[in-house]
C-alpha cells in the first residue's frame, strides 16, 4: 500500500509498482504563480529525484505535489528536504 509523507513544502506519494524503474510525477498548480514559477519548481524536483541515491531501489511510484510556499527554497533546499522524506520513507519500511 502507499504512503503520504508530508511537509510544509509538498506532500509526497509513495506507491511500490512492478516495474524496473522508479517512476516520479509532479503537480504545480497555478497557486503556487505564473508558469515560470511552476516549471522551476517542477525543474527543482525533478532534478532532486535524478539525484535520489538509492534509484537502485526500484519499484516506486512518487507523486509529489506542491504547496505554494515551495516557491521560497532554492535548489539546495528542495533537494535536501526530497532526500530527507525518502530516506524516512525508507527507514520506516526497512525497520
Amino acid at each position: 500500500m502507499g504512503k503520504r509523507l508530508y511537509s510544509p513544502f509538498f506532500i509526497l506519494y509513495l506507491v511500490p509498482n512492478q516495474l524496473p524503474h522508479n517512476r516520479l510525477g509532479v503537480v504545480a498548480s497555478k497557486k503556487i504563480g505564473k508558469s515560470v514559477a511552476r516549471n522551476r519548481i517542477k525543474r527543482l524536483l525533478r532534478e532532486a529525484f535524478r539525484r535520489y541515491p538509492c534509484q537502485q531501489e526500484h519499484g516506486l511510484d512518487m507523486v509529489v505535489v506542491s504547496s505554494p510556499r515551495i516557491i521560497s527554497l532554492n535548489a539546495r533546499q528542495v533537494n535536501e528536504l526530497f532526500m530527507e522524506k525518502l530516506n524516512s520513507y525508507h527507514q520506516s519500511i526497512s525497520g
